[in-house]
């Protein structure tokens, strides 16, 4: 995470005058870019970060939804595995297409899957019960979202809006 850090700061500094609690709490490198999930007192947001021109700079407009603190479900319902979930597009500079979903799980999730056409990322739900995917994808596209949960069942949690 040390080499990530400039990315970090500067996904925490686009934040700072919308929230001033703002701090990461997941951070994806898939190597074209670095994708921050940042909470604050009232909102949960994802940030887009890229190394160009020796300066790390944000992708696209910076959007999040409110922070509902409720108690995680016991078992992953059979629709809409995710509750909460955000989604997040990007394109970079040179026109590849990035996306990240974000969610809570219930208690019985082990891991949450990203799929586009182009990319499929499989990221552990954390303690907290976040869930937190980015993947490479067409511009326009929408990702596919499931859940793995303990009992071997793989739950939809939806289509990511593009």
């Amino acid at each position: 995470m040390d080499t990530l850090t400039p990315a970090v700061a500067v996904a925490v500094d686009a934040l700072r005058d919308a929230d001033r609690e703002f701090a990461p709490v997941g951070v994806i490198d898939r190597g074209g870019v670095v994708a921050v999930l940042v909470e604050g007192s009232m909102s949960r947001t994802m940030v887009f970060v890229q190394h160009r021109d020796d300066a790390w700079i944000t992708l696209g407009s910076i959007v999040g939804s409110y922070r509902v603190d409720r108690p995680r479900a016991a078992r992953t319902p059979d629709r809409m595995a995710l509750s909460k979930m955000a989604t997040k597009s990007a394109t970079d500079p040179d026109g590849v297409g990035w996306y990240a979903v974000t969610g809570l799980a219930a208690e019985d999730a082990e891991s949450v899957t990203l799929t586009s056409e182009l990319d499929e990322h499989i990221a552990p739900i954390d303690r907290q019960g976040r869930a937190f995917a980015v993947v490479r994808a067409r511009p326009g596209e929408r990702p596919k979202v499931t859940v793995r949960t303990r009992d071997g069942r793989t739950v939809s949690a939806g289509v990511a809006r593009a």
